[in-house]
């Protein structure tokens, strides 16, 4: 029965070349939009997933209503971290990451250098598990790394 179908097919595929091009054309463009879909979605989900405590981060976003539109920013101001310890009990940990870039400049009108450095508070440490190449995990007030 199956021989039968694939007869069929194959007679309907050379009697109508252009007809079957176009078809065969469409079809692998959609398979290869819902694979990339799938990939994409897949990725989307995996985000941080390489932490132990994946499962009980999260990050926050402010938005600001602006004149042309909503603009999600992920820069809040230092001291929220301390006040969502204090007003929720069942928050363990919370830390602030900042990013910058700033210009090392050595001499008056000479070019510098542009250092990528980040800052973060200790409950950094505690929240993400990284692996020292040197040192240990000693507390500080403010932890630098570079990028």
């Amino acid at each position: 029965m199956i021989t039968h179908y694939f007869k069929i097919a194959l007679r309907n595929i050379f009697k109508d070349k252009i007809y079957s091009l176009i078809n065969l054309i469409g079809l692998s463009i959609a398979i290869a939009c819902c694979l990339l879909l799938i990939f994409w979605i897949q990725f989307e989900l995996s985000f941080d997933n390489s932490q132990p405590k994946a499962d009980r981060i999260y990050k926050i976003l402010e938005v600001e209503k602006r004149a042309d539109g909503l603009h999600k920013n992920d820069w809040i101001r230092p001291g929220i971290a301390s006040q969502l310890k204090k007003s929720f009990p069942e928050i363990e940990t919370a830390t602030v990451f900042t990013h910058e870039n700033l210009p090392f400049v050595y001499e008056e009108g000479k070019e510098g250098i542009m250092a990528d450095y980040a800052t973060t508070t200790p409950d950094f440490l505690d929240m993400f598990s990284y692996k020292y190449i040197e040192g240990n995990n000693i507390k500080f007030k403010i932890c630098f790394y570079i990028i």
